[in-house]
């Protein structure tokens, strides 16, 4: 379940990182409705659900924390009730990665995973270290970027007017959870009016861009090649607030609609 939330993760870290490109980040709650926009045959008939996130920071790094809660139907029989909850912390260097989860369906815990990776330097090896699911070691590669790291270099890339950029992101969805990514930001959209943001007055007036993410395997040489894992897509604003979530797995997609956002207490460090 974790890939469901992983928009709003790297949406943050984009956040986190425009700050370094003299942008403005929010803290914020922010809430969303989630709906099966389609489905192949045989997999899904229905699911519905909702998303709370809320994105802070301390002095030292940013703070995500989500709750996600979902049913589906599935195309040949049975239900599922799904309830994932997710907490990281990322260094504001972009060195230090902690992340924790814990995945329930109908009541029972499937899965949890709780670890810490750190790279030596900007651009060098690193290491990640599970405590869940159980005591294991993974190498990342040199190169490998946590999604705040990421979100700086793809604001770079804007900013000397490119639009797409690969990189190696290691996100801590999974034990294996190393990816090779291919990002693409579109072009800027026109800031919406007050009026037009509506109850969402915090994203009045703010740049956006909708940005597009295919997530590979990683594999060791070799570049990406035929389909990926999964894509998401949202557009940005320029203070870390998504909107109009795709969330594409293949067999099926997901939308997710802002229904609720509010302005939460930045640190005094």
């Amino acid at each position: 379940m974790w890939r469901f939330v992983l928009i709003l993760a790297w949406s943050l870290a984009f956040a986190a990182a425009a700050e370094g490109a003299g942008l403005s980040l929010q803290s914020h709650r922010a809430v969303y409705e989630l709906a099966l926009l389609n489905a192949r045959e045989g997999s899904l008939s229905s699911l519905s659900g909702r998303l709370v996130m809320e994105w802070g920071q301390d002095c030292d790094g940013y703070i995500l924390n989500q709750r996600m809660v979902t049913a589906v139907d599935y195309a040949r029989g049975g239900q599922a009730l799904n309830d994932f909850q997710v907490t990281s912390w990322e260094s504001r260097d972009g060195l230090v990665f902690r992340f924790s989860s814990r995945d329930a369906t109908n009541g029972r815990v499937t899965e949890e995973i709780d670890g810490k990776a750190e790279m030596q330097s900007a651009g060098t090896a690193g290491m990640v270290r599970f405590r869940k699911p159980r005591e294991l070691e993974l190498s990342l590669p040199a190169g490998t970027v946590f999604p705040s790291e990421q979100a700086i270099q793809l604001i770079r890339a804007a900013e000397n007017g490119k639009k797409s950029r690969n990189l190696i992101v290691f996100d801590g969805s999974r034990v294996d959870g190393l990816y090779e990514t291919f990002n693409v930001i579109g072009n800027e959209r026109p800031p919406q009016s007050e009026s037009e943001a509506g109850k969402h007055a915090l994203l009045a007036g703010k740049r956006s861009w909708y940005v597009h993410i295919a997530y590979f395997a990683y594999q060791p040489g070799e570049p990406e090649t035929g389909v990926p894992e999964f894509q998401i897509g949202y557009r940005l604003f320029q203070n870390g607030i998504a909107t109009d979530i795709v969330l594409d797995y293949g067999e099926f997609s997901l939308g997710g609609e802002l229904s609720a956002l509010e302005e939460l207490p930045q640190p005094s460090c």
